[in-house]
C-alpha cells in the first residue's frame, strides 16, 4: 500500500509541475538565455518530456514497475543525444542522477528527479520550447 501512495504522490507532482503558480521553495537555476543562432532543441525537449510522461505512467500504472520502466533510460538518452547547449547539460545531469538500481526506484524517492526535470523544463522554455503538456501524464 505504501508503494501505491508513493506512486500516487509522484503522479500528483508530475501533474502539478507545469501548473504551479508559486516558485519552488528550493533555490533554482534561472533559465539561460540563448542566442538566436543556437541549434533548435525542440525535438530533444519534446523527447525528454515524452519520456518523462511515459515514466510517470509506468510508475503509477498497474504493470510491474521494473518491467514498465525498462527501456526508458534509452529514451532519455535519445533526448540527450538530440540536445545542445544548456538543455543537453541538464538532461545529462538528470541521467547522471538516475538511481543506479533502475528507474523503478523513483517510486520510493523521486525528489532529485523532480528537481532535475524542472531544470530541463526551464532550459527548454528558455530556448523557446513550451512544455505545457503536464495534463498528458494522466491520459
Amino acid at each position: 500500500m505504501k508503494v501505491r501512495i508513493g506512486a500516487a504522490a509522484l503522479a500528483a507532482v508530475f501533474i502539478l509541475t507545469g501548473c504551479a503558480s508559486a516558485a519552488p521553495a528550493a533555490p533554482t537555476e534561472p533559465p539561460i538565455a540563448t542566442d538566436a543562432s543556437s541549434p533548435d532543441n525542440t525535438a530533444a525537449c519534446e523527447s525528454f518530456w515524452d519520456a518523462t510522461v511515459e515514466l510517470a505512467q509506468a510508475l503509477t500504472g498497474d504493470a510491474n514497475a521494473v518491467e514498465a520502466t525498462g527501456g526508458l533510460e534509452a529514451k532519455f538518452d535519445g533526448a540527450y543525444l538530440d540536445a545542445t547547449g544548456e538543455v543537453a547539460k541538464r538532461i545529462e545531469r538528470t541521467m547522471d542522477n538516475f538511481p543506479p538500481e533502475g528507474l523503478h526506484m523513483l517510486m520510493i524517492d523521486s525528489s532529485q528527479f523532480m528537481e532535475d526535470m524542472e531544470s530541463v523544463v526551464r532550459a527548454c522554455r528558455a530556448d523557446g520550447v513550451p512544455l505545457e503538456a503536464a495534463s498528458s501524464v494522466v491520459e
